[in-house]
């Protein structure tokens, strides 16, 4: 449908607009929007201006008081000027009139001057001694040394806002405290000339200063307005922003000391009053000039548009067959009368040339008739296509309905969307064959073609030249063989599936013709290796031996099988058949007769099983040997066992969840049960008496984490101590499955032991005794000079109750000392139980220093200990301390009674470490792999036994732990000891 277009009047309507309309729109859009533009540039920078002449007016405010408490700063420092610093202070505030008061502060924070205004009633003797360090503006000035503005407040004096000045100086700070009240009036000053509004807003936004005195004592807090906002984030400028609905121009700067803003704005409706004034003068003139153009519209419709539009209306009529009707116009203007005269001979001319065409029409529309019946009756698709171009020019009924597009559609269709698109079948492809057919060649192919509902299907085309109404043309005639095409891949995949199948299976495949090979599969080629024209032709006897494994001669025995299989027997048997280089095999056959179309045949599957037969001769041989093997293993079960019971010491073999599964003969005497009741039970049961394993039980330990573990326990049934051993068992594969636990009597071995550490503890008390005798006496040379003079005053019949309170004092406290030094020589040399118990380990070193010290050995000597956190350890403690008084003496002895002897403790997840060491001469390399040997020493002037440090090394090891030693010549030696937790 053709878009309507505009008329004549609408036209002129628009010229006339365009005419003198527009420009005055676009001339006073101009000037209005550079009238406004230049408004706000004004007034944005008279609004920056003012807030920076407040600005400086507010530095100049605030500078006066900075000077005046830097002179009573500078005052303060001299001495000389300390009795008349009240005065000095007094006249200052007086004087000036901006202060409401003066505090002097010393470096710690305390009023120790205060002058306060004539008007204030404020008492001194409230604020003198009073400690302000806590106040935020005073402790940054302490802090960072420098002079602080505290955040506007209330003051409680006066009730006004008020500001405090902190400036520190070498002797404390002086704190200046003066009202805000000023601040407006300087803004009321700067705005009395103009109609803005300014606010001081503080750095949290709230107003310090306006002209309504009420938002600066409330301090209302205006941060949320945008030009705000934009100083407190760093931001100077100007900004248009809205409140409550009203639209204002703002420009913010910022008082950078303070951290203050000074904020001017201005109502945008107020100063744009004029600009809407200028608006209405604009509006009135345009009015005048659409009334103009429509006075001018009127006219021209009148003489020139009605005249036009008759004559269009009488073109219509002619353009749809009506000629009676003439244009008749007698108007003012020559070119529309001439215009009329003209258009009427055109009419009649056209009349008589109308008549002429409407005869040759029918007769032109009878032979397409009969043209069309031909070509529409025709059972295969018909295309005609332009012989240059390729193009579609006609299609026939056929040619729809095989391809789905009505003959309209198809005619405007390209050959790109008839044809498949896949490679041999595309545009390229299509036009490719046209061209060929348009040299005078017929055509003769099959084409993948697209239906319009997407499927595809086959089409066999004849295409030749042929001229069709003057034009070159190229005829195509397709025929649907999609039916025939689907039929032929059909067969074709039947055949390959067969041929997959065939060539895919596992076992060789023969067909044959009698006795003979007429087709194989590749595993026939792999089985028998060779290739396929060498076994073609072929009989079975080509690969096989002369003999079959039953004596029967292989040509004989091949075709009597063969015989069978074509009489309709299917034959199974096995053969042994040969390699192509004569490699014999073992193999499994089956034949069965086959009707097939060329004749009968013969399917040979022959499976190879040679592997079968050598593993089945295996299977043989083992069963043998394994027979063998049971008769040998019995054999050594009983060896096995006479040799475990005769073993001493105690052993039994627990599953997982710790029940026995096997015992010796001394494990069932020792618990005095017969073997078939120690089986099964719990081994706590039986050594424990209790219903779960004791703590740490190394029994318990092994089957949870697979490793060894050791561990001297007193049997709670016989009394005999036992070395518990126990060791993981794993099952073949590695599997942890259970435990072996080995436990040996060492009663004897311990109290041999025992003995020895006995003997190594006396003779080490004995060597301390001279000095722990000389310790005690000190303290019972202060007892008996406290109980002379006691005694004396008793005599003198004189009583002093304090000095009779301090002798007895010294008395108790010497015994204490007494008593502390023989109870830990008695603990040390007491014989103790072989029981381990938990042991504080900082306690225990303390003990072991102090008994040292009793012997008055470490008043040259500096003990440095670096002890951690407190640990907890299970061990003897008689055993640990010997241990550690041992290396602590040698280290003594080393260091001749002088030096440093340090003491570090520590610990890991799984132990702890003491580290003694000192800063004696070190020991020599060729000393240092023997010091844990027995008897080896180097004090043998001095009485050493050689036994000392053997004796720690074996406590240790009893303790699960490990003792090692670090030495360098000249730089002492280290004894790290570790202990598990």
């Amino acid at each position: 449908m053709t878009a309507q277009r505009a008329g004549l009047k609408q036209g002129v309507f628009v010229f006339a607009l365009v005419a003198m309309v527009l420009p005055m729109v676009i001339s006073g859009g101009i000037f209005l929007s550079y009238y406004k533009q230049e408004t706000t540039t004004d007034i944005n920078r008279s609004n920056l201006h003012l807030a920076e002449i407040i600005r400086d007016d507010v530095n100049n405010f605030l500078s006066a008081p900075r000077q005046t408490l830097g002179t009573i700063a500078r005052l303060a420092v001299h001495p000389e000027y300390t009795p008349q610093i009240d005065d000095l202070m007094s006249l200052m505030v007086n004087s000036f009139g901006f202060f409401e008061s003066i505090m002097l502060l010393d470096n710690d924070g305390i009023v120790r001057h205060l002058e306060a205004a004539s008007n204030i009633s404020l008492r001194r003797r409230d604020y003198l001694g009073t400690d302000l360090s806590e106040a935020e503006h005073i402790a940054a000035a302490r802090r960072l040394k420098q002079s602080t503005w505290s955040d506007t407040y209330i003051s409680p004096v006066t009730g006004e806002l008020t500001l405090s000045l902190t400036l520190p100086f070498e002797r404390g700070m002086v704190v200046g405290n003066f009202n805000l009240g000023d601040l407006t009036r300087i803004i009321e000053h700067d705005l009395s000339l103009s109609h803005d509004r300014a606010y001081l807003v503080n750095g949290k936004g709230r107003v310090i200063a306006n002209s309504r005195k009420a938002m600066a004592l409330q301090q209302v807090n205006i941060s949320d307005l945008p030009v705000v906002r934009a100083g407190l984030e760093g931001r100077e400028g100007v900004y248009e922003y809205d409140v409550e609905g009203v639209a204002f121009i703002g420009a913010v700067v910022i008082i950078r000391e303070t951290e203050w803003l000074v904020i001017v704005q201005r109502d945008k409706n107020e100063v744009f009053r004029s600009f809407r004034n200028m608006h209405l003068v604009f509006a009135v003139e345009l009015l005048s000039a659409l009334l103009f153009v429509a006075f001018f519209i009127g006219y021209v419709n009148t003489r020139i548009i009605k005249p036009v539009a008759a004559i269009s209306a009488t073109t219509q009529n002619v353009a749809e067959g009506h000629f009676a009707a003439m244009p008749a116009y007698a108007g003012r203007f020559r070119e529309l009368d001439d215009l009329t005269v003209n258009f009427n001979r055109m009419i009649s001319t056209v009349q008589e040339r109308e008549r002429d065409l409407r005869d040759r029409n029918q007769e032109l529309r009878k032979s397409e008739e009969r043209f069309q019946t031909i070509f529409d009756s025709v059972n295969d698709a018909i295309i005609i296509h332009d012989a240059d171009t390729g193009a579609i020019l006609d299609v026939n009924r056929k040619m729809s309905d095989m391809f789905g597009y009505p003959r309209d559609e198809a005619r405007r269709m390209t050959m790109e969307a008839l044809n498949s698109g896949e490679p041999s079948h595309t545009q390229r492809d299509a036009v490719a064959w046209i061209k060929r057919a348009s040299l005078g060649k017929p055509q003769l192919f099959e084409w993948r073609y697209r239906h319009k509902d997407g499927r595809l299907f086959w089409g066999e085309v004849n295409m030749r030249l042929a001229a069709i109404g003057g034009l070159n043309c190229v005829l195509v005639v397709v025929r649907d063989i999609t039916q025939r095409k689907l039929v032929e891949e059909k067969l074709h995949e039947s055949e390959r599936l067969y041929r997959v199948l065939f060539d895919s299976a596992g076992d060789a495949i023969f067909l044959m013709q009698g006795s003979r090979f007429v087709d194989c599969n590749n595993k026939a080629l792999e089985m028998f290796g060779c290739s396929w024209e060498k076994i073609l032709g072929a009989t079975p006897v080509r690969f096989s031996p002369p003999v079959q494994p039953d004596g029967r001669d292989s040509e004989e025995k091949a075709l009597e099988k063969i015989a069978a299989a074509l009489a309709g027997n299917p034959q199974k048997f096995e053969w042994k058949h040969s390699k192509a280089d004569g490699a014999p095999f073992d193999v499994e056959v089956s034949l069965n007769r086959i009707d097939m179309s060329g004749g009968v045949r013969l399917q040979a599957i022959v499976r190879d099983i040679t592997e079968r037969k050598r593993a089945e001769e295996v299977r043989e041989q083992l069963i043998a040997e394994i027979r063998n093997a049971l008769e040998a293993v019995s054999h050594s079960k009983k060896e096995w066992q006479d040799t475990f019971d005769s073993i001493t010491d105690l052993i039994s073999i627990h599953d997982r969840d710790c029940n026995i599964v096997k015992v010796n003969k001394a494990f069932a005497e020792h618990v005095g049960l017969p073997y078939q009741q120690v089986i099964g039970r719990k081994y706590y049961e039986l050594f424990n008496d209790g219903s779960a394993p004791a703590p740490d039980c190394p029994q318990a330990r092994t089957p949870a984490d697979g490793n060894p573990a050791a561990e001297e326990r007193v049997d709670a049934v016989s009394g005999k101590t036992l070395r518990i051993s126990t060791y993981p068992y794993h099952a073949p594969d590695g599997s942890l499955i259970g435990s072996i636990h080995i436990a040996r009597d060492i009663t004897e071995e311990k109290e041999r032991e025992m003995r020895m550490i006995m003997t190594e503890r006396l003779a080490s008390l004995g060597q301390m005794a001279s000095g722990i005798a000389h310790e005690i006496n000190n303290p019972l040379e202060s007892v008996m000079i406290c109980a002379e003079m006691l005694l004396m005053k008793v005599t003198r019949d004189t009583y002093d109750q304090a000095q009779f309170e301090k002798y007895l004092k010294i008395i108790d406290e010497e015994v204490l000392r007494c008593r502390d030094i023989t109870s830990n020589m008695l603990s040390f040399s007491r014989q103790t139980a072989s029981e381990k118990v938990e042991i504080d380990l900082h306690l225990l070193l303390d003990k072991s220093v102090d008994l040292v010290g009793y012997q008055g050995r470490l008043k040259n000597v500096k003990v440095v200990k670096k002890f951690g956190e407190r640990l907890l350890i299970r061990g003897n403690e008689g055993e640990l301390r010997q241990v550690f008084l041992v290396i602590v003496i040698n280290a003594l002895d080393a260091m001749e009674n002088k030096g440093v002897l340090t003491i570090e403790t520590g610990s890991t997840s799984a132990s702890v470490w003491i580290r003694i060491s000192d800063t004696g001469p070190g020991i020599p390399p060729e000393s240092l792999q023997n010091v844990f040997q027995p008897f080896f020493t180097t004090k043998i002037e001095s009485g050493g036994t050689g036994l000392g440090l053997s004796i720690a090394y074996r406590i240790v090891a009893s303790h699960l732990g490990s003792i090692d030693v670090t030495s360098e010549q000249g730089n002492g030696a280290a004894f790290t000891i570790h202990l598990p937790r």
